[in-house]
């Protein structure tokens, strides 16, 4: 009887997991919906016309990051997940990554601060993979924090490390739940409403151990913000 346990609380958090999903895309495409509705009504002025369109775009591009994560999940499951790497600029991909949740941030009136080093700091990665990584980190901050709350980024270099570190004032993490952060399938929150599938913090520290780094989650507990910081091995500086 022992060994069938496994594979009931497999199955059960596949379950639990394929009705998340379920729930999540149900939710983006009854929005779509409702702004396609507008789009053929004829009546409406084409302001709305425009707000419509630039909301299908948006959720079209939650529901594509969502499959994105699940497959990635099965890539990494499997070993599959391929890295790109070159000599690349982690300064110009934390960059792309904030214009890339710019719009996430306007939408929840969260006031952004950002400091990094004058120059370049150089390491062996793959661009759109550390990219994904700080887009996750961001969208997870953004998730979690209330509106008007702030959330950082910081770049710094500690020895032959490229740190960098997202902070936010949200509704932190407690203790109990900090150890299991970047668990698969494991949610902060599960009561929120978009508190997604708990796929992005799992594949943000599969894709920075691949680099050779590591990643850390700290915070003071409930209602006292959360900081994830990523640590990645870099080019020496002369």
């Amino acid at each position: 009887m022992r060994g069938d346990c496994p594979s009931r609380l497999d199955e059960a958090l596949a379950q639990d997991v394929l009705a998340q999903f379920s729930h999540e895309l149900r939710n983006y495409l009854g929005i779509v919906r409702n702004a396609m509705h507008i789009l053929k009504t004829g009546t409406i002025e084409n302001v709305a016309h425009e707000e419509a369109r630039l909301l299908i775009d948006r959720q079209v591009v939650q529901m594509t990051r969502i499959v994105d994560d699940l497959l990635d999940v099965t890539r990494m499951r499997r070993g599959g997940l391929q890295l790109n790497c070159a000599r690349i600029d982690i300064c110009v991909v934390a960059a792309r990554a904030m214009h890339a949740v710019e719009s996430v941030m306007q939408q929840r009136e969260h006031r952004m601060t950002v400091s990094s080093p004058e120059s370049p700091q150089w390491l062996n990665g793959d661009e759109s993979r550390l990219e994904q990584v700080f887009v996750n980190l961001l969208l997870n901050a953004a998730k979690y924090t209330e509106v008007g709350g702030e959330i950082g980024l910081s770049i710094t270099r500690e020895d032959d490390e490229a740190v960098i570190a997202v902070r936010d004032t949200g509704i932190g993490i407690a203790a109990n739940v900090l150890p299991r952060v970047f668990d698969l399938y494991v949610r902060g929150n599960p009561s929120l409403r978009d508190g997604g599938l708990g796929l992005g913090l799992p594949l943000v520290r599969a894709l920075v151990e691949s680099h050779g780094g590591r990643v850390t989650a700290a915070s003071d507990g409930i209602g006292r913000g959360s900081e994830f910081c990523v640590r990645l091995p870099a080019f020496p500086q002369f």
